[in-house]
C-alpha cells in the first residue's frame, strides 16, 4: 500500500526527476515480483523435464521386464532350463534375438543358480562377446540371485557392469500360465550406449548426457542428485542468464548409486520475465506519471493476480498431488495459453496414474479411492456394499496363441462388455492381467451381488466380440459383502480373490461366494504346496532304497528309489503325502528330474565304492505319467546318465499302468525311446487297471510290477492264486520279467515263490 501511494504521488508529480525515480521504483517493483513469478515458472518447468526424463528411461526399463515376463513366463523357456533342449537355443538363442530387441544380454540361470545360458552381444560390431561376469558363481551373479530371493516376482533397474551402464530385468522362469516352482532366473539387459542415450534425448526433446558416480568431472550438483532420497534426485541449477542445467540421479537394481542423467534447457522462460519487465517498464516511461497509478492497477489485474493464481494452483498440486483440480483462466494471452496447456498436461497424468491404459477403467489405485468412499458411505448409511473379483480363465491362452494385440482388444472388449452390465453407481476396475474387479453400492443383500455374477456368467458363456475375432473366454468370479465378509477394502479384496481361486479350483466359469472355511483348506494346501517348492530348492528331500530279491536265492539284484521329504514339523513324509502337490503345481518334472539324478549318483557312488549304505548295482526310478509322453524325455535321461557315466541298462524306469490307458499312442514311442538307448522299462501296479493286451504289446517293457493286491491275497485265496498264475503265464508269453510288490510276510514269499514269481520287494524283504 506504501508502495501504491508513493506511486501515486509521484504519477501527479511534474517533475521530469521525479518521473524518473517513479520508472525506477515500478521497474524495482516488477522486477521483484513479476520476475520471481517467471523464475519460479521456469524452475517448475525444468523439474518437469527431469520428471519427463526420468519416466522415459523407466518406461524403456518396465519395456524391457515385459520382454524379459514374456519370455520367462514361457512353456519353451521352462522346458529349456529342465532338459537343456538344443532347439531352444537354435530357434530363440541367436544373434537375431539381440538385434530385433535392441538387447545386449540374454542369462538364463536354473534353480541352482548355475548359468545355463549366459551370453552378450555386440549391438555395433554385431559379433558375440563373453565376458566372466555373468558366469556362475560371480559375485555380479551372486548379487543378483539375492536380489530375486528378496523380490521373487522379479526385479528391474540399472545394473553397472564390466561394459558400462545398463538397463536390466529379472523374472523367475514359469510355465505359459504363470505357474511354478520357478525352475531358474531369466535375465535381459540393454546397455545404455551413446546410441540409445541419443534416443533418450530425442524423445525428451533435449540433448542428455551421463556421468558414472565415480566421474571426476561429475559436477557437485549432480552428485547431490544421486541422493537416496526422492526429493533430492532432480536438481536444478541455473548455469548463467542464458541456461539451466538440470540433474537427475538414478540408482542401480541393489539400491546403491547408478547414474546422472544431465541437460541444459535454455531460460525462455526467465527471458520472457525480463522481457515483459522491460516493456512494462517503457510502458510506464511513456504514460508518464498520470497514468502510473492506473497502469499499476491494471497490471495486479492483467498480470500479477492471474500470475499469482497460476503459480499457487501449481504449488498446490504439486504439494497436494491432486491431479484432478483444473485452473480455471478463460483468457487468450500467454497466460491462459499456459494455464490451459498446464491443464492439459495435469489431465494427461491423470488419466496416466488413475486408469489403465489398455481398457481405459479405472486402475488400482484410483478403485481403492472409490472403494474406500463407498466403504465410508455404507457404514455411515448402514448398507451393504460387495466386491467382485473376476479373473478371465482362458486369456492366457489367447494371449500366448493369437498374439498380445488380439489379447489387448479382448481386454477391451471384456472391459466394455463388464461396463454395461453394471449401474452407473458402481466401479469396474482393471488390477493387471486379466484380473477386473467390481465394486458395488448401496446393496440390500448379497441377493444383488448374486444376480449381477449370474448375468456376468451367462454373458461370458458367448462370445465376445474383440476387434474382427468372436472369442470364447470363461470367467471364474469371486463374491465379498460388506461387513459379513470383512470391514476394510484390502480384506474384502483379499477374501473376494480367495472365493475366485476357488472357482477356478471347481471347475472354471462359475461364481462362489467367500467362505472362510474353505479359504483355510486351500491357504493349508497351497502352504504345503509352497514348502515343497521350498523343500526342492532347500535340498530337504532324500532317497531311501527298497531291495528287490530273487526269491530263490535271496539274494540282491536292483533296488527301487523312493523319494522321501523332511518336513521341518512333520517329519519325513512319503511320497504319497506329496506327490498330488506336485501333481497340481506341475512340479512333476522337476520332481522327476531332482529323483532321477540323485538315485543315479547314488548308483555311480555305489559302482565307484564311495556310497555308504546299501551297495547298489541296479536302480528302478517312478516317472510321472504326464513326463512319460514328453518327447524331451529320452535326451533328460541320457544326459543324466552320461553326466554320471553309468550304463544305461542298470537303469529301470517305471511307468504306472494307468499312464497307458488312452495314451500308448503318446507314450510308446518315448518308452522305444528309451528302450532304444538300454535303459529298461517297468510297467508298475500292473493290474490295478483294465490295460489291453494290446496296448501291453505295443509298449516296450521289460519287466511288469504286480500290484500289491495281487501279493495281499495270497496265500489262501484261490481266486488270487489263480489271477496270480495266469498273469505269470502272460508274463512269461510276452517275455516279461515280473516282480511281486509288498511282500510283508513269509507265507506270502513262499506262495509267490511256489506260483512261479522271481522277483519280489517289500518291507519283509528289505527296506
Amino acid at each position: 500500500m506504501r508502495l501504491g501511494g508513493s506511486v501515486r504521488l509521484k504519477v501527479f508529480s511534474v517533475s521530469a526527476l521525479f518521473l524518473a525515480a517513479l520508472v525506477g521504483a515500478a521497474t524495482g517493483i516488477l522486477w521483484l515480483v513479476v520476475h520471481p513469478s517467471f523464475l519460479n515458472l521456469e524452475a517448475a518447468g525444468a523439474r518437469d523435464h527431469g520428471t519427463l526424463i526420468e519416466t522415459i528411461l523407466r518406461r524403456d526399463i518396465a519395456d524391457l521386464d515385459a520382454l524379459v515376463w514374456d519370455w520367462a513366463s514361457w512353456d519353451d523357456t521352462y522346458t529349456y532350463v529342465i532338459d537343456r533342449n538344443s532347439a531352444y537355443e537354435t530357434s530363440n538363442l541367436v544373434a537375431s534375438t539381440y538385434t530385433g530387441t535392441s538387447i545386449d544380454l540374454i542369462a538364463i540361470y536354473d534353480a541352482s543358480g548355475r548359468p545355463v545360458w549366459s551370453r552378450q552381444y555386440d549391438l555395433e560390431s554385431q559379433a558375440f562377446v563373453q565376458t566372466w561376469e555373468f558366469q556362475i558363481r560371480s559375485p555380479l551373479v551372486l548379487r543378483l540371485q539375492a536380489r530375486m530371493l528378496a523380490s521373487p516376482d522379479g526385479f528391474h533397474g540399472l545394473l553397472t557392469s564390466s561394459r558400462g551402464l545398463m538397463m536390466i530385468a529379472a523374472r523367475p522362469i514359469l510355465t505359459s500360465q504363470d505357474e511354478g516352482p520357478s525352475v531358474g532366473m531369466l535375465v535381459m539387459g540393454r546397455s545404455l550406449s551413446e546410441r540409445l542415450l541419443a534416443d533418450l534425448g530425442a524423445a525428451t526433446g533435449s540433448a542428455l548426457k551421463a556421468w558414472s558416480p565415480d566421474d571426476p568431472d561429475l559436477p557437485p550438483a549432480a552428485r547431490q542428485s544421486l541422493s537416496l532420497h526422492a526429493e533430492e534426485r532432480i536438481q536444478i541449477r541455473p548455469r548463467n542468464d542464458d541456461t539451466t542445467d538440470v540433474y537427475v540421479g538414478f540408482s542401480d537394481v541393489f539400491d546403491g548409486p547408478a547414474q546422472v542423467l544431465g541437460t541444459t534447457l535454455p531460460r525462455d522462460i526467465a527471458a520472457a520475465g525480463t522481457a515483459a519487465v522491460a516493456s512494462a517498464a517503457a510502458l510506464i516511461a511513456a504514460a508518464g506519471s498520470v497514468l502510473i497509478a492506473v497502469f499499476l492497477g491494471c497490471q495486479q489485474f492483467v498480470v500479477l493476480g492471474p500470475l499469482n493464481t497460476l503459480t499457487r494452483h501449481i504449488q498446490g498440486v504439486a504439494d497436494s498431488g491432486e491431479l484432478n483440480r483444473d485452473i480455471d483462466m478463460p483468457r487468450k494471452d500467454e497466460l491462459g495459453t499456459l494455464a490451459r496447456a498446464f491443464n492439459h498436461m495435469q489431465a494427461r497424468i491423470a488419466q496416466l496414474a488413475y486408469f489403465d491404459t489398455v481398457t481405459g477403467l479405472p486402475n488400482r489405485r484410483l478403485f481403492e479411492d472409490r472403494a474406500d468412499q463407498i466403504l465410508r458411505n455404507a457404514r455411515r448409511t448402514g448398507n451393504r456394499m460387495a466386491i467382485l473379483f473376476l479373473d478371465l480363465d482362458t486369456f492366457k491362452a489367447i494371449n500366448d496363441t493369437r498374439g498380445h494385440s488380439v489379447g489387448d482388444a479382448l481386454l477391451h472388449a471384456v472391459a466394455r462388455e463388464l461396463d454395461a452390465l453394471v449401474r452407473a453407481s458402481d466401479t469396474v476396475a482393471r488390477f493387471g492381467g486379466d484380473e477386473f474387479v467390481i465394486v458395488l453400492r448401496e446393496l440390500t443383500g448379497r441377493a444383488q451381488a448374486n444376480e449381477l455374477a449370474e448375468r456376468l456368467l451367462d454373458r461370458f458363456a458367448l462370445p465376445i466380440q474383440a476387434g474382427p475375432d468372436a472369442l470364447f473366454t470363461g470367467v471364474s468370479i469371486g463374491v465379498a459383502v460388506y461387513p459379513e465378509d470383512g470391514a476394510t477394502i484390502e480384506t474384502l479384496v483379499a477374501h473376494a480373490d480367495a472365493a475366485m481361486y476357488q472357482a477356478k479350483r471347481d471347475g472354471g466359469h462359475r461364481a462362489a461366494a467367500y467362505d472362510a472355511i474353505r479359504h483355510q483348506d486351500t491357504t493349508a494346501e497351497l502352504d504345503l504346496a509352497q514348502a515343497f517348492r521350498d523343500a526342492l530348492v532347500a535340498d530337504r528331500l532324500f532317497l531311501e532304497f527298497q531291495p528287490q530279491v530273487d526269491l530263490a536265492t535271496g539274494a540282491v539284484v536292483a533296488h527301487e528309489a523312493l523319494v522321501r521329504w523332511r518336513h521341518p514339523e512333520r517329519g519325513v513324509l512319503k511320497a504319497e503325502a506329496f506327490i498330488q502337490v506336485a501333481d497340481q503345481g506341475n512340479l512333476y518334472a522337476l520332481l522327476d528330474a531332482w529323483v532321477l539324478t540323485a538315485a543315479c549318483a547314488a548308483l555311480a557312488q555305489s559302482l565307484a565304492n564311495a556310497q555308504n549304505g546299501p551297495r547298489l548295482e541296479r536302480i528302478a526310478v517312478n516317472i510321472h505319467g504326464a513326463h512319460a509322453a514328453s518327447e524331451n524325455l529320452p535326451a533328460f535321461v541320457d544326459a543324466v546318465l552320461k553326466d554320471m557315466n553309468l550304463p544305461p541298462d542298470r537303469l529301470t524306469l517305471e511307468i504306472a499302468e494307468r499312464v497307458l490307458i488312452g495314451r500308448t499312442d503318446t507314450v510308446a514311442p518315448v518308452l522305444t525311446a528309451l528302450r532304444a538307448m538300454g535303459v529298461r522299462i517297468a510297467i508298475d501296479d500292473f493290474g490295478a487297471g483294465r490295460v489291453a493286451i494290446e496296448a501291453l504289446r505295443q509298449c516296450p517293457a521289460d519287466v511288469i510290477k504286480l500290484n500289491r493286491t495281487f501279493v495281499t491275497d495270497v496265500p489262501g485265496d484261490t481266486v488270487a492264486e489263480a489271477i496270480l498264475s495266469a498273469t505269470l503265464t502272460l508274463a512269461d508269453a510276452l517275455n516279461l520279467s515280473v516282480v511281486a510288490v509288498g511282500v510283508e510276510t513269509a507265507e506270502q514269499r513262499d506262495a509267490l515263490r511256489t506260483a512261479g514269481c522271481r522277483r519280489a520287494q517289500g518291507y519283509f524283504l528289505g527296506g
